[in-house]
């Protein structure tokens, strides 16, 4: 009786180191991609906390300027104030709010008005002197009753630093409305719409077209 023969072939040493090579490099790529997208999320969600932070924080400084001052406009000095979220439950995030006086720039309308006279001489037309004179006081008064509130949230992450700003412009109303009044806008512009009246008499109502 003739016994058969089975010529069985296993793996190399080689052909089995190869494979626990390839799958360790597959291992280490999907560990290293759920690593990155776990820092990712994560770093997303403290972005997403300092927002909601930054924007709560943001009202609550906007309504401490305006309770400091209440309708008294807000003068030249300038808003400061900080702290942290330890109330809230977030003691690793700090703020910081600042509403600095609002410097506008004064163009420079005598250089702007100016022109040539007859004999070569360089004389500043008198409408451009007249708004000069007022432009001053204006620029103060807006400054009094408008601020830009600054609002920054800061936290560390992984040992770095980061923070969010976030930017509003805070006005008094009141204020505001007795700038409106000092310096009423010529008819026709922003939004007035009442004629002007002559000397010593009553405004010019136009007439209705036929």
């Amino acid at each position: 009786m003739k016994k058969r023969r089975f010529n069985a072939r296993g793996f190399t040493l080689i052909e089995v180191m190869f494979a626990f090579l390839m799958l360790a490099a597959i291992i280490g790529g999907l560990v290293a991609m759920q690593t990155s997208a776990l820092r990712t999320a994560n770093e997303g969600s403290l972005i997403v906390t300092a927002t909601q932070l930054a924007r709560k924080k943001m009202v609550d400084c906007k309504y401490d300027l305006l309770d400091q001052n209440k309708g008294g406009g807000f003068g030249l000095s300038d808003y400061k104030n900080d702290g942290n979220f330890d109330e809230e439950g977030y003691p690793d995030f700090k703020w910081s709010c600042e509403a600095p006086y609002l410097k506008i720039p004064v163009p420079n309308l005598d250089a702007l008005g100016a022109k040539t006279n007859e004999s070569g001489g360089v004389s500043t037309d008198p409408m451009i002197s007249m708004i000069g004179a007022i432009f001053g006081p204006l620029i103060t008064a807006i400054g009094d009753c408008a601020r830009e509130l600054v609002t920054v949230v800061k936290w560390k992450y992984r040992n770095v630093d980061e923070e969010l700003k976030i930017t509003t412009h805070v006005v008094d109303r009141e204020k505001f409305a007795q700038l409106v009044a000092a310096f009423p806008l010529p008819p026709g512009i922003g939004g007035n719409t009442n004629p002007p009246t002559p000397p010593g008499g009553t405004p010019q109502r136009p007439r209705p077209s036929t």
